[in-house]
């Protein structure tokens, strides 16, 4: 599946995370030079949060969307990008 169609749900209350522009278009149309031919479906991301430890997703509401320790593991959560989800 493309991640520009993917759903992303938060796993304490099953709210759909809302997406966010693609930071690598972001840089492309902004005039950034890229080396090679980097691939964007890495680069998508979700309003929310996600831990790499016990793979939880978070929407804002559930869990603040900057950063900081795991509600569930005390691990540092991470941005929700395509890269970090489960």
């Amino acid at each position: 599946m493309s991640t520009s169609n993917r759903v992303v749900i938060c796993s304490v209350c099953g709210t759909p995370l809302k997406p966010m522009p693609n930071l690598l278009n972001e840089f492309k149309q902004s005039g950034w030079i890229m080396v090679g031919n980097p691939s964007t479906e890495g680069w998508q991301q979700w309003l929310g949060t996600v831990c790499n430890s016990c793979k939880k997703v978070y929407c804002p509401k559930c869990r603040d969307a900057r950063g900081g320790p795991c509600p569930k593991c005390a691990q540092n959560v991470k941005p929700a990008m395509v890269s970090y989800l489960p």
